[in-house]
């Protein structure tokens, strides 16, 4: 008796293995290679090279602290220049995917209508982020401009002050309303205070050296020229690494854009044009499952591939983290050595 019930155990643990052997061919171990090497590929596209976050390190310096999640995602909306919050950002966005999801549900196509609605917050999130990394390219653009005009500003006028007037008035346009905000600050404070303030507001390092520098030359008085001019050149330099990077990072962005819009585009051309045998099966619950599967599969190609495509050809824009105290953290006419020595 146990004899034949341990036979029955063992009868029943090879069959699937018997079963799995046998359809088992070498189009299918050829395609199981290759899935797996395509795993692994992404698998080492995403963790191959190593990202220093700059908020971690400004983390451990005194006097600051890291923002949370809610407050990046918030400063990452201001920069785009639409003022409008985070919340208000969602319930908007929900409700401009209910108006394209809601000609999906009147067709028949419930869960095409649902990742319509979820996808509503995501494409108002994406349209922002482009138009504040426009604003920051004009930004960053403007910047070199900027202080160049400073530097002939204190050399004609001997006045940072007046230099500032100058800025707010006729400098580049994506830095007049800092300039202005820091003269309206002037009236409470003093000047030196009211730039040193602003500098705060960006992450650009060079930006913040800019203002600590007219911020010391305003305390301790002293010829700025010379270190507005090698700040005025490092951005130069900078912005010529950005656009060699938005350069490199153009091709693999695309194909992620088209690998993603691709599944979704066929779903779309097979359930209009497919004739009804498509129509019902989209209307079905494999229909469904496989609607929710096209797109998700195109939306993670298109996350993916451009992961994949920025890594190696990365530059931090993070909001910068808080200041709890007054003190500036690095002055331009402060040696970079000293500074990395003091943070270590």
């Amino acid at each position: 008796m146990e004899g034949r019930v341990s036979e029955t155990l063992i009868e029943r643990l090879l069959n699937p293995l018997a079963n799995f052997a046998a359809r088992l061919d070498q189009t299918t171990i050829v395609l199981a290679f290759v899935a797996a090497a395509g795993a692994l590929l992404a698998w080492l596209g995403l963790t191959s090279v190593r990202r220093i976050s700059l908020a971690e390190e400004a983390a451990r310096i005194r006097g600051i602290r890291q923002p949370t999640l809610a407050e990046r995602l918030q400063a990452q909306i201001d920069q785009s220049g639409v003022r409008i919050g985070l919340r208000e950002l969602v319930l908007t966005g929900l409700l401009l995917g209910a108006a394209l999801g809601a000609p999906l549900a009147f067709l028949g196509y419930f869960t095409a209508a649902a990742l319509a609605l979820a996808a509503g917050p995501l494409g108002y999130w994406l349209v922002l982020m482009r138009r504040r990394d426009a604003r920051l390219r004009e930004f960053r653009e403007a910047l070199p401009d900027a202080i160049d005009d400073c530097a002939d500003h204190i050399a004609v006028y001997r006045s940072v002050r007046r230099a500032v007037e100058e800025l707010a008035a006729h400098g580049p346009l994506p830095l007049r309303p800092i300039f202005s905000a820091v003269l309206v600050e002037a009236g409470t404070q003093p000047l030196a205070t009211a730039l040193a303030k602003a500098g705060r507001l960006r992450g650009e390092v060079f930006y913040r050296q800019f203002l600590d520098a007219l911020a010391n030359a305003e305390t301790k008085g002293g010829d700025v020229r010379e270190v507005l001019q090698r700040i005025a050149s490092a951005q130069r330099t900078q912005n010529a690494l950005h656009r060699r990077i938005y350069a490199k990072q153009a091709s693999g962005r695309l194909i992620g854009l088209m690998y993603g819009i691709a599944p979704t585009a066929f779903l779309i051309f097979f359930s209009i044009f497919g004739g009804q045998t498509y129509q019902d099966f989209f209307r079905s619950v494999a229909g469904q499952v496989a609607q929710v599967f096209v797109v998700l599969s195109g939306a993670l190609t298109w996350w993916l591939t451009g992961r994949i495509a920025g890594r190696g050809l990365h530059l931090g824009e993070e909001p910068m983290a808080r200041l709890e105290d007054s003190e500036v953290l690095l002055g331009a006419d402060q040696p970079l050595k000293e500074a990395r020595a003091r943070w270590t």
